[in-house]
């Protein structure tokens, strides 16, 4: 699954097309919603009013729309065109104080997306350099992800190659068992890290948010992933834990084990899946010894190269 920002090109393409647009930004031409759609802002508490349609409700989301060739070309000539037509002018003569405020957010949100480009030469320019303290507030735990100095498998200590996570196309998947796989998991989910969030960062860091083979190799090794770890978790239960454990495992996970084959995987409903998977694991006594064995496993293979 991908984002879905069709929302934004048809909304831009609607009436003459985006050209219209640009020419109100020269213009200082305010009038209607089309900021909402044309300077997308992420959610805030205290962002303005602005058509719910049109807000990003993640930083991700947002990295969507900067590896969309179509939506960042038109945000970057959009900025483009506030930086060489109003120049030297105080924007709130120029737009008003709601659309500056949709502004300064947009431009804050992009910059932490992409730095170094337009949108910082525009919060410099119009707002002494100053970011939109309630979008960096609302990014900062996804900003750590996605643009953190140190990665979460170097935070965890793990030597395990990311692809072989996620990736069931990639060679490097079967240079380490399953064992390994559940402990760096477990790993990473004890330190916070959802593989939801896992994943995004996966294919943020490869700029290939609308790559289909990527995403469709992470969803053939997802949906198996699991199953195996299911499977084992349920033998587990079963060997260690005693009949009224068992069962209840095997009546837990009973949906996963019966949806497969029946339904279309999609990586991001089998990251939600597999962070359940995990969730039950590690708060339930019954698994104790069962954690005390990936975290052993992890702590065996600890000195692995990452390559």
């Amino acid at each position: 699954m991908t984002p879905d920002l069709n929302r934004f090109i048809t909304a831009q393409d609607a009436d003459d097309g985006y050209d219209c647009y640009l020419r109100r930004i020269k213009d200082g031409d305010v009038s209607g919603r089309w900021v909402d759609y044309v300077f997308p802002q992420i959610f805030t508490k205290s962002m303005p009013d602005s058509d719910a349609a049109y807000v990003l409700y993640s930083l991700y989301e947002a990295e969507a729309y900067m590896c969309d060739e179509t939506l960042s070309k038109r945000l970057h000539d959009a900025a483009r065109a506030i930086i060489d037509s109003h120049y030297g002018a105080a924007i709130d003569s120029i737009f008003g104080y709601t659309v500056v405020r949709k502004i300064h957010s947009c431009m804050t949100l992009f910059d932490v997306v992409n730095p170094g480009d337009v949108y910082e030469r525009v919060l410099d320019t119009f707002f002494d350099g100053e970011r939109c303290d309630d979008v960096l507030y609302s990014v900062e735990r996804q900003r750590n992800l996605f643009h953190g100095d140190e990665d979460p498998y170097e935070q965890a200590g793990l030597r395990i190659i990311e692809r072989a996570l996620f990736d069931s196309y990639g060679d490097e998947t079967c240079e380490y068992s399953k064992e390994e796989k559940y402990a760096s998991y477990l790993r990473l989910y004890q330190m916070g890290y959802s593989p939801l969030d896992l994943g995004r960062l996966y294919l943020v860091y490869h700029r290939d948010i609308y790559n289909g083979y990527r995403t469709s190799g992470m969803e053939s090794f997802l949906s198996f992933f699991i199953m195996e770890f299911v499977l084992d978790i349920v033998t587990y239960a079963k060997e260690n834990c005693g009949d009224e454990a068992h069962l209840r495992t095997l009546a837990q996970f009973k949906p996963i084990i019966n949806s497969r084959g029946s339904v279309p995987a999609d990586w991001e409903l089998c990251a939600v899946e597999l962070e359940s998977v995990l969730a039950y694991v590690v708060g339930n006594r019954d698994f104790e010894g069962y954690v005390r064995q990936l975290e052993s496993r992890f702590l065996q293979n600890k000195n692995r190269l990452r390559q």
